[in-house]
């Protein structure tokens, strides 16, 4: 009987403590610069040349960023 109430005090100890989830790495996102000679207006003001840039900075989102990237504001 002793050994029937130790299982069953281990198997209620399993289920209170809660298990760790593992979380996925995150990714590293692209470090874009704005070019030399052009300044780009965010949300988080006015980026000048050399300035970091991401896509959460952009009204417009990552499609804002790809077109900067494309018509050369942004390398």
């Amino acid at each position: 009987m002793a050994e029937e109430n130790e299982k069953q005090k281990k198997q209620q100890a399993k289920k209170d403590t809660p298990k760790e989830v593992e979380k996925p790495p995150k990714k590293e996102a692209k470090k874009f610069v704005v070019c030399d000679g052009k300044n780009i207006t965010s949300r988080c003001g006015i980026l000048s040349g050399g300035d970091q840039i991401t896509s959460e900075m952009l009204s417009g989102g990552q499609l804002a960023l790809d077109q900067l990237v494309k018509s050369g504001y942004v390398k």
